[in-house]
């Protein structure tokens, strides 16, 4: 059976079943033996139920395979692993706390910028600071942007005027506010592109909360081009961080620390994780592989830790083309 007749009779199941069913796929990849290693089962249950001659009830085997999913997800979740990289960025987003600051920190995609941004509102959800993270929208104009902030901040949209949103939202808002706006490189390509960012900075200045902007080095170049125009936002970005596209050698150590035994790290496990930060995934994918090797470790060599070649049998099942499987 290849990987085609797989994927085949996944598409003919209905939508629960075959978003089960991709899930372990892709963590097998592919291959039915590890995919029945995966989800507790013989080999021979999943093959029936794959090609649709499963005698039993098969609601109780994708109840099954939906529990172990859940079971490896909950111990699948991402350790937070704090680097120069996370610190930084903890370093702006708390001067955005204490100071009010409006700031900008800006970098290559997927290099950790959101997920450093989401442990700190974590951590600073107390009640006192009110950390509001909204993903810009895509959109031509600010509505849907002040549209995400009002809902963020427990306002109702509903059957209101863009203005009376914008105008509960600046009323709402005051300086325990942390505004941070991911993916704010949307924002340029607003045909209200003024309009918003201006807004934003008359949100800073008149209430004096703090703002942070995240967004890839596009932001600046296209900032920069309406110089002019936007003289007034260029000079409230009091800390304006640009991260290092290189990921270096102590974050992928400390990324792969919490999955490897004591003592030096192997070097070819090093070998392979530099290579992987070399691609346009970075870290994103790093973190990705690391998952999936350590899943495979313990669902199929009861390990609670991962080796060189855990990884490389990741990287294997993540190809886009595969062989004939079982």
């Amino acid at each position: 059976m290849t990987q085609t007749d797989l994927e085949k009779m996944i598409e003919k199941m209905d939508p629960r079943e075959a978003e089960l069913m991709r899930w372990l796929y892709e963590r097998g990849g592919g291959v039915i033996a590890r995919m029945a290693t995966i989800a507790g089962m013989h080999e021979s249950t999943i093959s029936r139920v794959l090609k649709g001659g499963y005698a039993g009830h098969r609601e109780n085997v994708f109840d099954k395979i939906e529990a172990r999913k859940k079971r490896i997800e909950r111990q699948m979740a991402n350790v937070f692993v704090e680097t120069e990289v996370t610190r930084a960025i903890f370093d702006v987003l708390d001067r955005a706390r204490d100071l009010g600051r409006m700031s900008l920190i800006r970098g290559a995609s997927r290099r950790g910028k959101t997920y450093a941004i989401l442990e700190w509102v974590t951590r600073n959800s107390n009640g006192i600071c009110k950390p509001v993270y909204v993903d810009a929208p895509v959109s031509k104009t600010i509505g849907p942007l002040v549209k995400e902030i009002a809902h963020k901040i427990g306002i109702t949209t509903n059957t209101k005027k863009a203005w009376q949103i914008r105008e509960q939202v600046e009323e709402k808002i005051n300086e325990n506010y942390v505004l941070i706006i991911d993916e704010a490189t949307r924002l340029t390509e607003l045909t209200q592109k003024r309009e918003a960012l201006e807004w934003l900075r008359r949100l800073h200045d008149t209430i004096g909360c703090g703002i942070v902007l995240c967004a890839t080095n596009w932001f600046t170049a296209k900032i920069e081009s309406d110089k002019v125009y936007f003289e007034q936002l260029l000079g409230r970005l009091e800390d304006n961080i640009p991260l290092e596209s290189k990921v270096s050698e102590a974050e992928i150590r400390a990324h792969l620390r919490p999955y490897v035994p004591e003592g030096p790290i192997d070097r070819a496990l090093m070998k392979i994780a530099k290579e992987i930060c070399l691609t346009d995934g970075k870290l994103a994918s790093l973190n990705t592989h690391i998952n999936d090797a350590l899943l495979l470790a313990k669902t199929c060599y009861g390990k609670n830790y991962i080796e060189s070649s855990d990884i490389i049998a990741s990287i294997e099942a993540r190809k886009p083309n595969f062989s004939e499987g079982d």
